[in-house]
Protein backbone atom coordinates (compact mmCIF):
# COMPACT_ATOMS: atom_id res chain seq x y z
CA UNK A 1 0.00 0.00 0.00
CA UNK A 2 1.14 3.63 -0.82
CA UNK A 3 -0.30 6.58 -0.35
CA UNK A 4 0.07 10.79 -1.06
CA UNK A 5 -1.91 13.21 0.67
CA UNK A 6 -2.95 16.95 0.95
CA UNK A 7 -5.26 18.69 2.67
CA UNK A 8 -8.71 17.87 1.02
CA UNK A 9 -7.26 14.89 -1.09
CA UNK A 10 -5.84 11.34 -0.92
CA UNK A 11 -4.21 8.87 -3.31
CA UNK A 12 -3.99 5.18 -2.31
CA UNK A 13 -2.50 2.43 -4.56
CA UNK A 14 -2.58 -1.31 -3.57
CA UNK A 15 -1.28 -4.44 -5.40
CA UNK A 16 -1.56 -7.98 -4.34
CA UNK A 17 -1.78 -11.52 -6.19
CA UNK A 18 -3.25 -13.27 -3.62
CA UNK A 19 -6.59 -13.31 -4.01
CA UNK A 20 -8.52 -14.20 -0.44
CA UNK A 21 -6.52 -10.83 0.36
CA UNK A 22 -7.17 -8.76 -2.46
CA UNK A 23 -11.15 -9.86 -1.73
CA UNK A 24 -11.32 -9.04 1.76
CA UNK A 25 -9.13 -5.35 0.96
CA UNK A 26 -12.38 -5.08 -1.62
CA UNK A 27 -14.52 -5.63 1.38
CA UNK A 28 -12.68 -2.91 3.44
CA UNK A 29 -13.10 -0.19 0.78
CA UNK A 30 -16.26 -1.24 -0.80
CA UNK A 31 -18.85 -3.06 0.91
CA UNK A 32 -19.18 -6.86 2.51
CA UNK A 33 -19.89 -9.27 -0.09
CA UNK A 34 -19.72 -13.16 -0.99
CA UNK A 35 -17.76 -14.05 -3.23
CA UNK A 36 -17.41 -17.27 -6.08
CA UNK A 37 -14.29 -18.06 -7.75
CA UNK A 38 -14.47 -19.78 -11.23
CA UNK A 39 -11.18 -21.12 -11.82
CA UNK A 40 -7.91 -20.85 -10.04
CA UNK A 41 -6.20 -18.18 -8.25
CA UNK A 42 -2.68 -19.18 -9.49
CA UNK A 43 -2.63 -16.08 -11.92
CA UNK A 44 -5.27 -13.73 -9.87
CA UNK A 45 -3.74 -9.86 -9.87
CA UNK A 46 -5.65 -7.14 -8.29
CA UNK A 47 -4.66 -3.52 -8.26
CA UNK A 48 -6.46 -0.50 -6.69
CA UNK A 49 -5.45 3.29 -7.44
CA UNK A 50 -8.09 5.51 -4.94
CA UNK A 51 -8.29 9.05 -5.25
CA UNK A 52 -10.43 10.83 -2.61
CA UNK A 53 -11.13 14.18 -2.99
CA UNK A 54 -13.69 15.89 -0.19
CA UNK A 55 -16.45 13.88 0.12
CA UNK A 56 -16.80 11.96 -3.40
CA UNK A 57 -13.59 9.71 -4.38
CA UNK A 58 -12.91 7.86 -7.61
CA UNK A 59 -11.77 4.15 -7.38
CA UNK A 60 -9.68 2.31 -10.33
CA UNK A 61 -10.30 -1.23 -9.86
CA UNK A 62 -8.65 -3.76 -11.83
CA UNK A 63 -9.56 -7.72 -11.46
CA UNK A 64 -7.67 -10.23 -13.23
CA UNK A 65 -10.17 -13.28 -12.74
CA UNK A 66 -13.43 -14.72 -13.40
CA UNK A 67 -15.51 -14.27 -10.29
CA UNK A 68 -19.43 -13.48 -8.90
CA UNK A 69 -20.24 -11.09 -6.22
CA UNK A 70 -22.84 -10.69 -3.89
CA UNK A 71 -23.17 -7.99 -1.57
CA UNK A 72 -26.51 -9.29 0.37
CA UNK A 73 -26.88 -5.67 1.76
CA UNK A 74 -26.20 -3.49 -1.22
CA UNK A 75 -22.82 -0.98 -1.32
CA UNK A 76 -24.15 0.87 1.34
CA UNK A 77 -23.38 3.89 -0.01
CA UNK A 78 -24.05 5.48 -3.27
CA UNK A 79 -21.86 4.52 -6.21
CA UNK A 80 -21.41 4.70 -10.19
CA UNK A 81 -19.81 2.23 -12.09
CA UNK A 82 -17.93 2.78 -15.17
CA UNK A 83 -16.74 0.32 -17.23
CA UNK A 84 -13.33 0.62 -19.05
CA UNK A 85 -12.97 -2.75 -20.13
CA UNK A 86 -14.55 -5.45 -21.11
CA UNK A 87 -18.00 -6.44 -20.27
CA UNK A 88 -19.65 -6.54 -16.36
CA UNK A 89 -22.65 -8.63 -15.95
CA UNK A 90 -25.07 -7.59 -13.30
CA UNK A 91 -28.17 -8.83 -11.61
CA UNK A 92 -30.98 -6.87 -9.72
CA UNK A 93 -33.83 -8.28 -8.78
CA UNK A 94 -35.34 -9.77 -12.57
CA UNK A 95 -33.29 -7.08 -14.27
CA UNK A 96 -30.17 -7.88 -16.15
CA UNK A 97 -27.48 -5.14 -16.91
CA UNK A 98 -25.47 -6.04 -19.62
CA UNK A 99 -22.55 -3.31 -19.80
CA UNK A 100 -19.50 -2.86 -22.00
CA UNK A 101 -16.49 -0.21 -22.40
CA UNK A 102 -17.96 2.92 -21.78
CA UNK A 103 -21.05 2.26 -20.27
CA UNK A 104 -22.39 3.24 -16.41
CA UNK A 105 -24.36 2.54 -13.90
CA UNK A 106 -26.14 3.91 -10.59
CA UNK A 107 -25.48 1.96 -7.62
CA UNK A 108 -28.80 2.19 -5.49
CA UNK A 109 -27.77 2.34 -2.17
CA UNK A 110 -28.50 -1.04 0.33
CA UNK A 111 -29.90 -2.75 -2.80
CA UNK A 112 -28.51 -6.59 -3.06
CA UNK A 113 -26.54 -7.35 -6.54
CA UNK A 114 -25.03 -9.83 -8.54
CA UNK A 115 -22.12 -8.68 -10.35
CA UNK A 116 -20.02 -10.87 -12.38
CA UNK A 117 -17.11 -10.45 -14.79
CA UNK A 118 -14.10 -12.59 -16.18
CA UNK A 119 -11.71 -10.08 -15.69
CA UNK A 120 -12.37 -6.35 -15.22
CA UNK A 121 -10.86 -3.04 -15.55
CA UNK A 122 -13.63 -0.23 -14.00
CA UNK A 123 -13.85 3.36 -12.38
CA UNK A 124 -15.67 3.09 -9.20
CA UNK A 125 -17.06 6.36 -8.02
CA UNK A 126 -18.16 6.73 -4.28
CA UNK A 127 -20.50 9.25 -3.44
CA UNK A 128 -21.86 11.10 -0.30
CA UNK A 129 -25.10 10.81 0.70
CA UNK A 130 -25.17 14.10 2.64
CA UNK A 131 -23.42 15.69 -0.24
CA UNK A 132 -26.29 14.35 -2.59
CA UNK A 133 -28.53 15.89 -0.28
CA UNK A 134 -26.99 19.44 0.11
CA UNK A 135 -26.25 19.74 -3.41
CA UNK A 136 -30.47 19.04 -4.70
CA UNK A 137 -31.47 21.23 -2.20
CA UNK A 138 -29.42 24.20 -3.13
CA UNK A 139 -30.56 23.33 -6.82
CA UNK A 140 -34.63 23.05 -5.72
CA UNK A 141 -34.97 24.24 -2.26
CA UNK A 142 -35.65 21.07 -1.05
CA UNK A 143 -34.21 19.13 1.67
CA UNK A 144 -35.77 15.41 1.53
CA UNK A 145 -33.27 12.62 0.81
CA UNK A 146 -31.99 11.67 -2.78
CA UNK A 147 -31.99 8.28 -3.76
CA UNK A 148 -30.31 6.73 -6.95
CA UNK A 149 -32.09 4.18 -8.53
CA UNK A 150 -30.15 1.17 -9.61
CA UNK A 151 -30.02 2.17 -13.51
CA UNK A 152 -27.68 2.81 -16.37
CA UNK A 153 -27.21 6.53 -17.61
CA UNK A 154 -30.28 8.72 -18.69
CA UNK A 155 -29.25 8.79 -22.25
CA UNK A 156 -26.14 8.13 -24.55
CA UNK A 157 -25.43 11.80 -23.86
CA UNK A 158 -25.78 11.34 -20.22
CA UNK A 159 -23.19 9.14 -20.45
CA UNK A 160 -21.11 10.48 -22.74
CA UNK A 161 -21.40 13.79 -20.22
CA UNK A 162 -20.67 11.42 -17.20
CA UNK A 163 -17.22 10.08 -18.26
CA UNK A 164 -16.12 13.47 -19.55
CA UNK A 165 -16.74 14.51 -16.07
CA UNK A 166 -15.06 11.93 -14.38
CA UNK A 167 -12.04 12.09 -16.60
CA UNK A 168 -11.79 16.04 -16.13
CA UNK A 169 -12.16 15.37 -12.13
CA UNK A 170 -9.61 12.99 -12.55
CA UNK A 171 -7.18 15.08 -13.91
CA UNK A 172 -7.34 18.17 -11.88
CA UNK A 173 -7.30 16.31 -8.49
CA UNK A 174 -4.31 14.12 -9.31
CA UNK A 175 -2.70 17.51 -10.48
CA UNK A 176 -3.51 19.28 -7.40
CA UNK A 177 -3.62 16.14 -4.90
CA UNK A 178 0.35 17.01 -3.44
CA UNK A 179 -0.83 20.52 -2.55
CA UNK A 180 -0.83 21.48 1.15
CA UNK A 181 -3.70 23.88 0.55
CA UNK A 182 -6.81 21.86 -1.42
CA UNK A 183 -9.53 21.56 0.49
CA UNK A 184 -11.66 24.21 -1.33
CA UNK A 185 -10.76 22.48 -4.89
CA UNK A 186 -11.25 18.93 -3.97
CA UNK A 187 -14.92 20.28 -2.37
CA UNK A 188 -15.73 22.12 -5.81
CA UNK A 189 -14.42 19.10 -7.38
CA UNK A 190 -17.00 16.36 -5.17
CA UNK A 191 -19.59 19.11 -5.71
CA UNK A 192 -19.12 18.84 -9.08
CA UNK A 193 -19.37 15.16 -9.63
CA UNK A 194 -22.75 15.21 -7.26
CA UNK A 195 -24.06 18.18 -9.56
CA UNK A 196 -23.39 15.65 -12.57
CA UNK A 197 -24.80 12.31 -11.32
CA UNK A 198 -27.95 13.85 -9.82
CA UNK A 199 -27.92 14.98 -13.89
CA UNK A 200 -27.25 11.85 -15.89
CA UNK A 201 -28.40 9.15 -13.50
CA UNK A 202 -32.32 8.25 -12.54
CA UNK A 203 -33.42 9.21 -8.39
CA UNK A 204 -35.82 9.30 -6.73
CA UNK A 205 -36.58 12.75 -7.54
CA UNK A 206 -35.18 13.51 -10.54
CA UNK A 207 -38.80 14.97 -12.14
CA UNK A 208 -40.50 16.13 -9.47
CA UNK A 209 -37.20 17.66 -7.25
CA UNK A 210 -34.09 17.93 -8.87
CA UNK A 211 -35.27 19.62 -12.02
CA UNK A 212 -37.59 22.50 -11.24
CA UNK A 213 -41.56 21.30 -12.75
CA UNK A 214 -40.75 23.78 -15.75
CA UNK A 215 -37.81 21.75 -16.92
CA UNK A 216 -39.28 18.49 -16.55
CA UNK A 217 -38.28 16.69 -20.00
CA UNK A 218 -42.25 16.27 -21.55
CA UNK A 219 -43.45 13.33 -23.12
CA UNK A 220 -42.80 14.23 -26.68
CA UNK A 221 -39.15 14.65 -25.98
CA UNK A 222 -39.00 11.26 -24.47
CA UNK A 223 -40.25 9.52 -27.40
CA UNK A 224 -38.33 11.46 -29.23
CA UNK A 225 -35.30 10.11 -27.51
CA UNK A 226 -36.76 6.29 -27.39
CA UNK A 227 -37.13 6.45 -30.85
CA UNK A 228 -33.20 7.84 -31.80
CA UNK A 229 -32.28 4.92 -29.20
CA UNK A 230 -34.11 1.98 -31.26
CA UNK A 231 -33.01 3.23 -34.79
CA UNK A 232 -29.56 5.12 -34.54
CA UNK A 233 -28.02 2.07 -37.00
CA UNK A 234 -30.96 3.52 -39.72
CA UNK A 235 -31.48 6.73 -41.59
CA UNK A 236 -33.27 9.36 -39.16
CA UNK A 237 -35.02 12.41 -40.70
CA UNK A 238 -36.58 15.05 -38.79
CA UNK A 239 -40.00 14.25 -39.91
CA UNK A 240 -39.69 10.75 -38.52
CA UNK A 241 -38.83 12.33 -34.91
CA UNK A 242 -41.38 14.67 -35.40
CA UNK A 243 -43.76 11.85 -36.13
CA UNK A 244 -43.00 9.51 -33.22
CA UNK A 245 -42.48 12.49 -30.67
CA UNK A 246 -46.28 13.36 -32.00
CA UNK A 247 -45.59 17.21 -32.55
CA UNK A 248 -45.01 19.27 -35.52
CA UNK A 249 -40.93 19.30 -36.42
CA UNK A 250 -41.04 23.03 -35.33
CA UNK A 251 -42.38 22.52 -31.76
CA UNK A 252 -39.36 19.36 -31.63
CA UNK A 253 -36.58 21.69 -32.60
CA UNK A 254 -37.54 23.79 -29.79
CA UNK A 255 -38.10 21.46 -27.38
CA UNK A 256 -34.72 19.72 -27.70
CA UNK A 257 -32.74 23.50 -28.09
CA UNK A 258 -34.62 24.51 -24.75
CA UNK A 259 -33.07 21.04 -22.93
CA UNK A 260 -30.22 19.80 -24.95
CA UNK A 261 -28.85 22.53 -26.35
CA UNK A 262 -29.03 21.09 -29.59
CA UNK A 263 -31.21 20.53 -32.79
CA UNK A 264 -33.27 16.72 -33.09
CA UNK A 265 -30.66 15.98 -36.01
CA UNK A 266 -27.69 17.43 -33.80
CA UNK A 267 -28.44 15.40 -30.96
CA UNK A 268 -28.82 12.07 -33.50
CA UNK A 269 -25.11 12.93 -34.86
CA UNK A 270 -23.97 13.12 -31.04
CA UNK A 271 -25.53 10.30 -29.89
CA UNK A 272 -24.02 8.08 -32.83
CA UNK A 273 -20.68 9.37 -32.04
CA UNK A 274 -20.95 8.00 -28.82
CA UNK A 275 -21.74 4.45 -30.13
CA UNK A 276 -18.79 5.22 -32.21
CA UNK A 277 -16.71 5.93 -29.20
CA UNK A 278 -18.11 2.83 -27.52
CA UNK A 279 -17.22 0.76 -30.64
CA UNK A 280 -13.85 2.18 -30.71
CA UNK A 281 -13.11 1.06 -26.78
CA UNK A 282 -14.99 -2.09 -27.51
CA UNK A 283 -12.46 -3.33 -30.08
CA UNK A 284 -10.26 -6.08 -29.75
CA UNK A 285 -7.04 -6.76 -31.23
CA UNK A 286 -7.37 -8.67 -34.53
CA UNK A 287 -11.12 -8.15 -35.13
CA UNK A 288 -10.40 -6.15 -37.69
CA UNK A 289 -12.09 -3.13 -36.72
CA UNK A 290 -10.86 0.15 -38.07
CA UNK A 291 -11.63 4.16 -37.30
CA UNK A 292 -12.85 4.14 -41.21
CA UNK A 293 -15.14 1.00 -40.34
CA UNK A 294 -16.51 2.32 -37.18
CA UNK A 295 -16.87 5.72 -39.01
CA UNK A 296 -18.87 4.41 -41.40
CA UNK A 297 -21.04 2.39 -39.58
CA UNK A 298 -22.37 5.53 -37.93
CA UNK A 299 -22.88 7.49 -40.71
CA UNK A 300 -19.89 9.57 -40.52
CA UNK A 301 -18.83 9.33 -44.44
CA UNK A 302 -16.21 12.36 -43.74
CA UNK A 303 -13.33 10.52 -42.28
CA UNK A 304 -11.49 14.03 -41.63
CA UNK A 305 -14.32 15.59 -40.28
CA UNK A 306 -15.05 12.55 -37.74
CA UNK A 307 -11.98 13.25 -37.02
CA UNK A 308 -12.00 17.04 -35.80
CA UNK A 309 -15.82 16.14 -34.05
CA UNK A 310 -14.04 13.06 -31.90
CA UNK A 311 -11.09 14.95 -30.80
CA UNK A 312 -13.79 18.11 -29.84
CA UNK A 313 -15.98 15.96 -27.65
CA UNK A 314 -13.25 13.39 -26.20
CA UNK A 315 -9.99 15.16 -26.05
CA UNK A 316 -7.88 12.89 -28.53
CA UNK A 317 -8.49 11.59 -31.94
CA UNK A 318 -9.94 7.84 -32.25
CA UNK A 319 -7.02 6.41 -33.42
CA UNK A 320 -5.86 6.78 -30.46
CA UNK A 321 -8.73 5.74 -28.42
CA UNK A 322 -8.64 2.05 -31.12
CA UNK A 323 -4.45 1.99 -30.05
CA UNK A 324 -5.94 1.32 -25.82
CA UNK A 325 -7.81 -1.07 -26.38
Amino acid sequence: MTQVSGRGFHRAGYATGDAAEGHDYLRALYTAFDVTIDGTTDDFQLRSDVLQFGAAAISRLRHSMAVTMFPRDGLGWPGIFQIRYPTLKIEVGHRDFRLGAGDAIAVRQHEPYRAAWNTLDADVTMLDPAMITDVAAEITGRTSPVTFEFATAVSPLAAAHWHQTVTLVQRVALANAAHTNGALLADDLSRLLTTTALTCFRNGTMTDAILPPTRTSPASLRRAIAYIDANLDTPIRLADLAAAARVSPRALNVTFNRYHGLSPIGYVHRARLDRAHHDLRSAQPGDGESVTGIAARWGFSSLPRFGVYYRRVYGQPPSHTLRKT
